[in-house]
């Protein structure tokens, strides 16, 4: 595949991962329940197509820490839906896929520990531009008066994201992008499925409206926009896919205002363009490895 269809896949799956963040808002379901039912029906989307592929041979044919990396991966994956979905209950949508979007910068610390990628000294730069983003993100919600709740929920979804980029570029070799993806999606949604028994969130019947909500969650933002992201990591750094994925916050901006009428103030916008400038600072000058 060329590098110039690789790039158009990855951006394609940004852009339609951009509207999972307002179906969500559309949702009257428990946020929990929202992420539930996504990765249930993404798993059974994608799972029959990976068993007529061969999923339980290529299962076999994996080492022991090959499995380990899928069932990490997929409780990842599963916090990171866990924590983001509930954040929006509780700011906006501009807020917190800002937030849950600044994964780049814990994607490189943890590529750094795991992965032999650092950062040059120059990055210090552009970390220093994400913190003054994060105070004027923090600000704004206290001049708000709105809960600091939905900000931290949002970064623990940052950081659960980080790291199921980085567990995804370590197994870039082990298994197919349609096989490892089916394996982490079931596990994503077992997880799940334990956060809600845990916590008495029990199964209710809802109306045809959320159901679809549900489906459209699954189908686009995860089977398309998620799946993107792990064939992307066959072809780009962990740093890099998730660089791109800052662009999700300023479709999903464009989106909230126009279907939930949500009205970025100004400090939201300034701090967001601090932290998304500084991403930027500290992904052009951090491609050097370990020696």
């Amino acid at each position: 595949m060329t590098v110039k269809r690789a790039h158009l896949i990855l951006f394609a799956g940004v852009f339609i991962a951009s509207a999972s963040s307002i179906l969500i808002r559309m949702s009257d379901a428990h946020p929990l329940m929202v992420a539930t039912y996504r990765m249930g029906f993404a798993s059974l989307i994608m799972l029959p197509m990976a068993l007529r592929g061969g999923l339980v041979r290529k299962l076999r044919a994996l080492s022991p820490p090959k499995r380990y990396l899928i069932v990490l991966s997929g409780i990842a994956l599963g916090l990171h839906f866990a924590t983001w979905t509930s954040s929006l209950s509780y700011t906006t949508v501009a807020v917190s896929t800002v937030i849950v979007d600044s994964s780049p910068l814990f994607v490189l610390f943890f590529s750094y520990a795991f992965l032999d990628e650092r950062m040059t000294r120059y990055g210090g730069a552009g970390l220093a531009v994400i913190f003054l983003g994060a105070v004027v993100i923090v600000y704004n919600e206290l001049v708000m008066d709105v809960s600091l709740k939905g900000a931290f929920l949002a970064l623990l979804g940052s950081i659960s994201l980080a790291s199921y980029l980085v567990i995804g570029r370590k197994f870039k070799d082990g298994m197919d992008t349609l096989s490892y993806v089916s394996l982490v999606y079931v596990v994503s949604f077992l997880s799940l499925l334990f956060m809600d028994l845990a916590m008495g969130i029990g199964f209710e019947p809802y109306g045809a409206r959320e159901y679809i909500i549900f489906l459209l969650l699954a189908i686009g933002p995860s089977c398309l926009g998620h799946t993107s992201y792990n064939y992307s990591l066959r072809h780009f750094k962990a740093s890099q896919v998730s660089a791109s994925i800052l662009c999700e916050p300023i479709c999903a901006s464009i989106l909230a205002l126009m279907v939930l009428g949500e009205v970025p103030t100004t400090y939201v916008l300034v701090g967001a363009g601090l932290i998304i400038s500084g991403l930027f600072m500290v992904m052009e000058f951090r491609v050097r490895t370990k020696r």
